[in-house]
C-alpha cells in the first residue's frame, strides 16, 4: 500500500524514472563513443587527454546549461570527462582489451 507522501510523488518520481532510463541509454552511447576514440588515440599515439577539448565540452554545457543549472551541471559533466578520460588511459595502456 502506498502512503499519502508516494502517492503524492509518484507523478514526479514516474518522470524522473523515464528521464533517468534515457539518461542512462545516452550515457552507455557516449561511453561507447569514447571507447571508440581511445582505440584511434591508442593506434595514433595521441594522449587520452586534450586539456583544449574537456574545456571545450565544460564551455558547451555551461553556455546550454543555462545559468540556474550552469555550476551544478559542469559539476556532473567534469566527473563524466574524469571517467571518460580514465576509460581511455586504461585502454590505450591495454589494461583493457577494446576493438
Amino acid at each position: 500500500m502506498m502512503t499519502n507522501t508516494a502517492k503524492i510523488l509518484k507523478p514526479y518520481r514516474d518522470q524522473i524514472d523515464v528521464l533517468d532510463n534515457q539518461i542512462v541509454d545516452l550515457l552507455v552511447k557516449r561511453y561507447n563513443v569514447v571507447r571508440d576514440v581511445a582505440v584511434v588515440k591508442q593506434q595514433h599515439n595521441i594522449p587520452s587527454a586534450i586539456e583544449e577539448r574537456l574545456k571545450e565540452v565544460i564551455d558547451r554545457v555551461a553556455d546550454r546549461a543555462g545559468e540556474d543549472n550552469e555550476d551544478m551541471l559542469c559539476e556532473i559533466y567534469a566527473l563524466i570527462l574524469a571517467v571518460a578520460c580514465d576509460l581511455e588511459d586504461e585502454i590505450i595502456t591495454g589494461e583493457i582489451k577494446f576493438e
